[in-house]
């Protein structure tokens, strides 16, 4: 059985908590990039949201070590380290 990981890949997660809907939402995004190019575009998602708990579970269990752990209010950032 071949593995997708890789030993000392990084695994970066940017996670917002956008709506208290469990079935779906959206939002509008425009996002200015480096060279000053403007991308209008959307993210949307549907299901059950998880916790910052449960996302950190789930990276422990698959062998997934969190290097940094960043929370901002509404939206958070982790760094985790495969070891396998």
């Amino acid at each position: 059985m071949s593995s997708f990981k890789k030993n000392n890949g990084e695994f970066w997660i940017w996670d917002a908590i956008i709506s208290n809907n469990k079935d779906l939402f959206i939002i509008r995004l425009q996002i200015t990039l480096s060279n000053g190019k403007k991308m209008k575009t959307g993210y949307g998602s549907r299901g059950e949201n998880r916790s910052r708990t449960e996302i950190k579970q789930k990276l422990v269990e698959a062998k997934f070590h969190i290097d940094m752990m960043e929370n901002h209010g509404n939206w958070l950032f982790i760094k985790a380290i495969n070891k396998m």
